[in-house]
């Protein structure tokens, strides 16, 4: 199944904290990684973002190590 694209309304309606990890090299996101980031950030109220640098799409496979900071910080 494709994924789909939430909506502006969706986003909003997200209660729970949510941490946003993307990749700089990734082309999946409408406008780019920095705009999908931008989007969440303007759109879900409990949010944090990263861009994980140099990584793409399979980020355990791209960058495992810069993955555990925000990981962890999104568990805590």
């Amino acid at each position: 199944t494709p994924p789909s694209v939430f909506t502006d309304a969706e986003l909003r309606r997200i209660t729970a904290p949510v941490t946003v990890l993307i990749g700089e090299r990734d082309v999946i996101y409408h406008g780019g990684p920095q705009a999908a980031l931008a989007r969440a950030q303007k759109f879900i109220p409990e949010v944090r973002t990263h861009m994980l640098p140099g990584a793409n799409h399979m980020l355990p496979l791209a960058c495992p190590d810069a993955l555990i900071t925000p990981i962890l910080g999104a568990l805590a």
